[in-house]
């Protein structure tokens, strides 16, 4: 159990931190097995960074709130329960330094697979990490792609055009495009996504479908009957709908790097421009990043829809 003494108040890493040790254990399928040590004199410090937080927020009879001495705070409120309210620092410091270290770049949360954690002594971490997925575009996939999109269109003569006088919807004919080529990208690449992604991702969604079917006093087991499938087999759909999403996501970002496709600074201001918004409050890092993304595969899309156009494919009658 971490000792009572004085240290000095860190917030997360910094020079004085004590350093964790990190090894790359295994890399492959998108993911990294990360193993991590979390030395003694981290837990120690952060235990009574975490003490010390806590001791202003208690109340102890013959004190002011806040007041109290941390032995008298840590005695009623008990090591276990610190030290449990101190992992979650504990371990977000350790994950940041492990991969400053291993020069690691995430994509989503890791996913803790081993924890041992003993009252005294060192701790022995494990994290599986995803990363960017190996990605196999064909270099002419544009080609590929207008090959089969333009042979799956129905070629229309003049004798058609006089017998068929339905007025065509061009939305839904730019609609169906562009289905046909999502497709046909995917049909003609190789995305190796991280499982460990795809088994969050779904979860999420999962949770986010349990919470709109309790709004409506229906069960999962209810839905599912309803739609004629089990359970397990509206997971499984899901993984694989999530699955694509990622896969066509990874490969739109792909082809902006490989086209030279940019979204310049003023482009997302002035997008942002036409919201309201407060003097005091501008738009975050974080508003700014998802506007850029969603500029950034629009202009994927609109690339991909006229250069599809230009390719010189032959058309089988």
């Amino acid at each position: 159990m971490p000792k009572t003494k004085k240290t000095k108040k860190t917030a997360g890493a910094t020079p004085t931190t004590p350093k964790i040790t990190a090894q790359i254990k295994n890399q492959q399928n998108s993911e990294v097995e990360l193993d991590i040590t979390i030395p003694q004199q981290l837990i120690d410090q952060v235990y009574q960074d975490t003490l010390a937080k806590l001791a202003k927020q208690t109340e102890i009879k013959g004190f002011r709130k806040g007041s109290a001495p941390t032995k008298l705070v840590e005695e009623k409120l008990g090591k276990d329960f610190i030290l449990r309210k101190a992992s979650e620092s504990i371990l977000t410091i350790a994950y940041l330094q492990a991969i400053q270290q291993t020069k690691i770049t995430p994509i989503t949360d890791p996913k803790l697979t081993k924890a041992v954690t003993p009252p005294q002594g060192s701790w022995q971490l494990t994290f599986i990490i995803p990363v960017l997925p190996e990605i196999d575009l064909p270099k002419d996939y544009l080609y590929q792609i207008a090959k089969k999109v333009k042979n799956q269109t129905k070629i229309i003569t003049p004798d058609d055009a006089k017998k068929d006088n339905t007025k065509k919807d061009p939305q839904l004919e730019a609609n169906k495009k562009l289905s046909d080529i999502f497709s046909t990208l995917l049909e003609i690449s190789k995305v190796k996504i991280s499982a460990t992604l795809i088994e969050s991702e779904t979860n999420r969604r999962m949770a986010s479908i349990f919470d709109q079917l309790q709004k409506m006093n229906m069960t999962v087991q209810d839905y599912t009957k309803s739609k004629g499938i089990t359970p397990e087999q509206l997971r499984d759909q899901i993984s694989r709908q999530i699955t694509e999403e990622l896969s066509l996501d990874f490969l739109l970002a792909e082809i902006s790097k490989r086209e030279n496709i940019t979204v310049p600074d003023q482009e997302v201001e002035k997008i942002l421009s036409t919201h309201a918004h407060d003097k005091d409050h501008p738009p975050s890092q974080q508003e700014k990043t998802y506007v850029k993304s969603l500029l950034q595969k629009q202009k994927v899309v609109t690339f991909l829809l006229e250069q599809v156009d230009k390719q010189n494919v032959i058309v089988t009658p």
